[in-house]
């Protein structure tokens, strides 16, 4: 049966009905952020972010310079070589007989300069078994299964892995090499149980986290100490608020600042003064202030996963014009160390979007060597059936499964 398309029609005329009202409020709240962050010194926003981090609610960025610093596009290397991994993977079908996944790392190196190349390259692995089930050392009885979520996380981890290591083997190459992936440097997922955020226990965490994502970080940046090397990701259309939360507390006007708890726990969503936020993305503000081929200011982050673990690698992040949309860029904060360092991000990042047409062209090549089709997943499948058939081994699958292959009206 098909989609009621009358009745869905009805009910999205009753949702955009407002939507014309909706944006004037929208564009009124929007220039209120950018006048208030333009008006604002960095000391006075350190000062508030500083004060409030215990009382906030929000998560918010902290500005390691003139918040509303708008940085021009620095001249790009002629030659440099950049890299990006993506992936995709097969999660756990709890219809199928047997237990196990696919995750597929996809690679791009782009060379530009004297010595142009490219290199492509697309690696599967199988998780089944053991592979497929992260048990705690110091009790057996508890475990997690690679799958749903917890199979997103890994394959981040296993992205990061690949390009640490294409990053430090290219040393003896003097040429600048930036490494990109796709998404957020910052591991949401994984922050202590009892935050909001909490989900998995502590042997988790520290097998995917400090074993390994913060330990490929820690590869690369011991790399770098020989060569230059910088690691960014990428987020394209990114909808975080830090900056936006930032500016929450420059239009509080209770006393203490930011203390959320204390003054506004009863409020609700459109009562409280620092309600001018609402609605508004971080890339918004920068919308308005940034011309193409600008970057924004650098941010510290201060989620509670990067506070908490992160080290010598807490993130820094800044936001980008790139032409077509505002894209958020983060790093590691040995990387923010050095100007050099950042600019190069800058100058490489946008050299990239303009020759992917809007999104970095080394990503856009790594994700479609990472790509698993529609086709590639169902014969998947078959070979399965076919592999577990030959060795005599009946393939069976759930009766809910089956029924949604075969029709019976």
């Amino acid at each position: 049966m098909s989609l009621d398309l009358s009745r869905v029609l009805r009910q999205l005329e009753s949702v955009t009905k407002n939507l014309p009202n909706n944006k004037r409020i929208r564009e009124a709240r929007l220039k209120e952020c950018v006048r208030t962050l333009q008006h604002t010194t960095q000391q006075r926003a350190r000062e508030l972010v500083m004060n409030s981090d215990n009382t906030f609610m929000f998560s918010h960025g902290d500005p390691l310079e003139l918040p509303a610093t708008r940085h021009s596009s620095p001249l790009c290397p002629t030659t440099y070589t950049v890299s990006a991994t993506d992936g995709s993977h097969i999660d756990v079908d709890r219809h199928l007989p047997i237990a196990c996944s696919v995750i597929n790392i996809g690679t791009c190196t782009l060379t530009y300069g004297s010595d142009t190349g490219a290199r492509l390259h697309q690696q599967a692995e199988i998780y089944s078994g053991d592979r497929l089930i992260l048990t705690n050392p110091e009790s057996q009885i508890q475990s997690q299964t690679f799958q749903g979520p917890l199979m997103g996380i890994k394959r981040s981890v296993e992205e990061l892995k690949f390009l640490a290591n294409i990053l430090c083997d290219s040393d003896g190459n003097n040429a600048p090499h930036i490494g990109l992936v796709d998404g957020s440097l910052v591991q949401w997922s994984l922050a202590s149980e009892g935050t909001s955020s909490g989900r998995y226990p502590a042997y988790v965490r520290y097998e995917l986290l400090n074993l390994g994502f913060l330990a490929s970080l820690a590869q690369i940046q011991a790399s770098s100490q020989s060569h230059p090397i910088a690691i960014a990701g990428y987020i394209s259309s990114p909808r975080s608020r830090e900056v936006t939360n930032m500016l929450r507390l420059l239009l509080c006007t209770h006393t203490p600042t930011g203390d959320c708890n204390k003054h506004c726990r009863n409020l609700l969503p459109g009562t409280r003064n620092c309600d001018d936020a609402n609605d508004v993305y971080d890339r918004d503000i920068f919308g308005a202030l940034l011309e193409v081929g600008e970057r924004s200011a650098v941010f510290r982050s201060k989620a509670s996963v990067v506070k908490e673990y992160y080290g010598d690698h807490a993130i820094r992040f800044f936001y980008i014009n790139v032409g077509d949309e505002i894209a958020r860029v983060e790093f590691p904060a040995w990387v923010a160390t050095d100007s050099g360092s950042v600019d190069l991000l800058h100058s490489v990042i946008f050299d990239q979007c303009r020759r992917g047409m809007g999104y970095p062209v080394v990503l856009q090549e790594a994700h479609e060597q990472a790509v698993i089709s529609v086709g590639d997943r169902e014969e998947f499948q078959h070979l399965l059936q076919h592999l577990m058939e030959t060795q005599g081994i009946p393939f069976t699958t759930s009766e809910k499964n089956r029924s949604k292959q075969l029709r019976s009206v």
